[in-house]
């Protein structure tokens, strides 16, 4: 006769796989069965990492009463395999990108300005995880001058860059600065002609994919900041 354990185990073995594959059954029927339909382009996202060609897409809730990221793999036969699933309420601007082996989600809001978080995930032998984050926002100062600041953060190294560029709009060159730094706040990417500071950061646990708080991520670790006059503060507890 079988020892217990071992007969659980191989009875785990028949039933593990069959409710892992049911828990996205709903989903795969929300899943677009064209993707070169009519589809919000900024809504979803399709490239591959490795071998393997991935999907991230927004959809709704198996009830319709919240919107969800969705990450799947997308077979040789153009079938999906969804892995991950976020849920939210709202969330302002979102898009997404497949690209550079990693899962971007990034958000956009205007209010007294404009400000831009996005969040890289890779692959690593345990899941996506998060390993880097790339805050952004451009405002008017008191003094007249647009402050482009952000925060570039590896989670893999425990560093992050604060880095701050002022911009006065007097002269010809400075409004074709202004336009190039315009252009890389929309990209998502961190100015070239910037005053920078760079601080480790400390962090307890690591985050990842399948279970991201979308909306109520914490970024308590990121106390540093440049104000409109240039100075580098450290507000850490």
């Amino acid at each position: 006769m079988l020892p217990l354990r071992l007969l659980l185990a191989i009875i785990m073995m028949f039933y593990l796989p069959i409710s892992i594959a049911g828990q996205y059954d709903w989903v795969i029927q929300k899943l677009p069965k064209n993707l070169e339909g009519n589809i919000d382009r900024a809504a979803y996202a399709v490239g591959t990492i490795g071998n393997q060609k991935y999907l991230a897409i927004s959809t709704e809730t198996e009830n319709g009463s919240k919107q969800a990221l969705v990450f799947a793999r997308i077979r040789r036969d153009k079938t999906y395999d969804p892995f991950a699933l976020i849920e939210y309420d709202s969330f302002p601007g979102l898009s997404l990108q497949i690209k550079n082996e990693s899962i971007y989600i990034r958000s956009e809001n205007a209010h007294h300005g404009t400000y831009s978080t996005t969040y890289q995930f890779k692959l690593q032998n345990d899941g996506f995880r998060l390993i880097g984050i790339e805050k952004q926002s451009m405002v008017l100062s008191e003094s007249g001058k647009d402050i482009w600041r952000g925060e570039s953060v590896n989670l893999l190294t425990s560093e992050a860059i604060y880095w701050v560029q002022a911009i006065k709009l007097d002269t010809p060159s400075e409004q074709s600065q202004w336009e190039k730094a315009l252009e890389r706040h929309r990209q998502g990417l961190p100015s070239t002609n910037a005053q920078t500071r760079t601080v480790s950061i400390k962090l307890n646990k690591r985050w990842y994919l399948k279970d991201f708080d979308l909306v109520g991520f914490s970024e308590d670790f990121l106390c540093h900041y440049f104000d409109d006059n240039l100075k580098f503060y450290n507000s850490c507890k």
